[in-house]
């Protein structure tokens, strides 16, 4: 024996108690019981040490279902594997198979379980095994009721926050997975339009992605005409389905096209999908697309890519109906043609939208150029510098009236080159106007995000993300580098100066206040010591050490 001589007589108890106690709960209610109890497999070479604990714990009421019992490491395999068990209480020392030799393969086979050692003294050698194996919990022979149920309640609340955490784990993989297609279309888009991400963001999305391809190739689709967006939506589905074989990585609708992230392959292997994707578009809706291939580039050149294959575009009309356009194509054809219209067009108007008073200059300088070269004859270089004046007026929130009556003296110039300095002049004073709106504007919301910080100093979700996203609706690397520009502090550095500052004026005006008040009304209501962490950081003290030092009676 060895050691449980006093389990007979509580077992003998324990019977007692079950003949009086209440049938177990029949019908749905006992299934749903039973199913949320954890099984357990008890294992010892000593009948009575068996019968002992089986009959002394209240299984069901501790919400444990005692499944079976072993004498011996072959015993409980054979058990195990007739009905798993979610904990294993076993004894280290019994024949045939000792307990080590069983949680060992037990292991290999059910990685989930958790394991309960009875042990005696002495043996505190096969104990450190047991460790070393990962076992958590041990019994030390003689144990009680209040014991045993000390341990099992342990292991209960490991099995329950490990199940938790599993499950919060998939509900965030589930989510995750929900999400995925709308960011990976979002991102294409922010690259292509903004270009904001440096190689460091790239790597992280591909690695968030699981994209392991190096090289990529970006196909642009778009139609000769206006169409509604179930057709850009329909197109997009279309063509996501024809290259899944090939690796669309990212695929995004912009304005009226539709733009796929693929493998840089060859062009033949490429050009045989997208012609594919033609047919199928034209077979359903009866409409052309006109489609360019970039050259190949990594993930950081998506942006340049997209610039080609953009400008591509503008020289559709040059090529035949269903004709696939590279930059190549491009190229040769401005050995022929080599004034992009359209893109000038489109920078002239950026530069004035966006108050940039020498890029307005240096478009108007290099169109100008191209018709001292003798590009354009004189009623075609008179008609562009109107088209070029239109898009610059159409760049104002207000007051387009006004310079309407600045097209027929533009008109009636006797000389292109008055025309143009005239063009320039317009568009100058228009772009001065939008850079006072843009830096009003700029101000405006820089402003906003002060005020909000000063109200919501002990909101603990107070952080730009939270502003941007929640209140003002603005991207928030955007957000990020306006304040950086406005105030000359990093949002995080003007937060955390803000917060330590105001809780230096808290402890001049009350200095019985609590640390742990102070930082629950600073916004750290959960984490007095980081408070606290952080307030050495700024001030070089402790916030005790900070009261001790008689500072707040010099302030």
């Amino acid at each position: 024996m060895k050691g449980f001589n006093w389990l007979s007589e509580r077992a003998m108890e324990s019977e007692s108690k079950a003949c009086s106690a209440k049938e177990p709960a029949s019908g749905l209610q006992y299934q749903e019981e039973e199913a949320d109890m954890y099984k357990v497999l008890l294992v010892d070479d000593e009948e009575l040490v068996v019968q002992g604990i089986s009959s002394l714990i209240q299984w069901e009421k501790s919400g444990l279902q005692l499944t079976e019992v072993a004498y011996n490491g072959v015993e409980a395999l054979e058990c195990f594997r007739r009905e798993p068990a979610d904990i294993v209480i076993t004894d280290i020392r019994m024949p045939v198979m000792d307990g080590l030799r069983l949680i060992r393969q037990l292991k290999k086979e059910s990685p989930r379980t958790e394991y309960i050692v009875l042990s005696g003294y002495g043996e505190y050698d096969y104990t450190s095994e047991a460790m070393a194996l990962g076992v958590k919990h041990y019994l030390l022979k003689p144990s009680n009721e209040t014991k045993i149920l000390e341990v099992l309640y342990k292991v209960i609340a490991e099995l329950k926050e490990r199940a938790d955490h599993e499950h919060f784990v998939e509900r965030l993989q589930n989510d995750f997975k929900k999400v995925l297609p709308h960011v990976k279309e979002q991102l294409l888009r922010d690259i292509v339009l903004t270009g904001m991400y440096n190689k460091q963001d790239c790597d992280y999305f591909m690695d968030l992605f699981m994209i392991q391809q190096q090289m990529f190739k970006l196909v642009l689709f778009t139609l000769h005409e206006e169409s509604e967006y179930i057709h850009k939506f329909a197109l997009k589905n279309i063509a996501e389905e024809v290259f899944k074989d090939e690796g669309a990585y990212l695929t995004t609708v912009v304005r009226d096209q539709v733009l796929l992230l693929v493998k840089a392959v060859d062009f033949e292997r490429l050009s045989g999908k997208v012609k594919q994707v033609q047919r199928i578009y034209k077979a359903y809706y009866k409409l052309e697309l006109f489609v360019a291939i970039s050259n190949e580039g990594g993930f950081t050149a998506i942006r340049p890519m997209y610039d080609s294959v953009r400008r591509c575009l503008s020289f559709g009309i040059f090529f035949q109906e269903g004709y696939i356009v590279t930059p190549q194509d491009v190229m040769d054809v401005e050995q022929e043609f080599p004034v992009d219209t359209e893109m000038l067009t489109e920078r002239l108007a950026a530069a004035v939208r966006t108050g940039h008073a020498a890029e307005v200059s240096e478009t108007i300088v290099e169109a100008g150029r191209w018709l001292e070269n003798g590009l354009f004859d004189a009623a075609a270089a008179k008609k562009f510098c109107l088209d070029l004046f239109l898009t610059v007026i159409r760049q104002t929130d207000g007051g387009l009236d006004e310079y309407v009556t600045g097209i027929p003296k533009l008109y009636n110039m006797p000389s292109l080159r008055g025309a143009f300095q005239f063009l320039e002049e317009t568009a100058l004073e228009l772009a001065q106007l939008n850079s006072g709106w843009t830096a009003k504007r700029q101000n405006d919301l820089i402003d906003s995000v002060l005020r909000i910080v000063q109200e919501n100093l002990g909101n603990p979700d107070l952080s730009l993300k939270w502003i941007g996203n929640e209140l003002l609706y603005v991207n928030v690397d955007y957000l990020g580098k306006m304040f950086t520009r406005k105030t000359g502090n990093k949002f995080s550095s003007y937060l955390v100066q803000l917060r330590m500052e105001s809780a230096k004026r808290l402890m001049e005006q009350d200095n019985e206040l609590r640390i742990y008040d102070i930082a629950v009304m600073l916004g750290y209501p959960e984490d007095a010591q980081y408070f606290s962490k952080v307030f050495k950081k700024y001030t070089g003290m402790t916030p005790t050490e900070y009261l001790r030092s008689g500072k707040t009676q010099e302030r």
